[in-house]
């Protein structure tokens, strides 16, 4: 619904790119209206670990993407 349950972003420099992305473990506390890892009965820890194993997966898929790709002069 219109609840939160992350927060993300996704941006670049002319240097570096960078990512975040937080999740509510619980609701108190927050400024808005959200929803949590709590409320799914889900354990921090194992979305931690899920997302972590997920996130290196796919880097390591576009890192040997870009690996394949020769050089066009």
């Amino acid at each position: 619904g219109e609840k939160k349950l992350n927060i993300s972003i996704a941006t670049k420099s002319p240097v570096s790119t960078m990512i975040h992305l937080a999740i509510n473990c619980t609701n108190r506390g927050t400024p808005v209206e959200t929803c949590s890892l709590e409320d799914f009965k889900l354990s921090p820890e194992q979305v931690a670990k899920d997302v972590m194993i997920k996130f290196q997966r796919e880097y390591e898929s576009m890192l040997k993407a870009t690996q394949k790709v020769r050089p066009v002069f």
